[in-house]
């Protein structure tokens, strides 16, 4: 697991690991993930999370325009 600072990330993946690099400071943090191709296109990108001793933890990521589900 990693944790990031808030801010404004680029996410890409690539297999079973997702990097999310800080679009102003252009540092990388990469992380293993579990890819799904779903039956239902997503309309929208949304991120699911839950709180876990005041963090915010991400559980997954839809990718809005395709039937791409990233599960962390």
């Amino acid at each position: 697991n990693i944790q990031l600072k808030a801010g404004d990330y680029r996410m890409s993946v690539n297999g079973n690991k997702a990097t999310f690099t800080d679009v102003s400071t252009l540092k990388s943090f990469t992380t293993d993930v579990k890819v799904e191709n779903t039956d239902t296109k997503f309309d929208e990108t949304k991120i699911n999370s839950t709180s876990n001793g005041g963090a915010t933890v991400v559980k997954d990521i839809e990718i809005g325009g395709s039937k791409i589900k990233v599960d962390f």
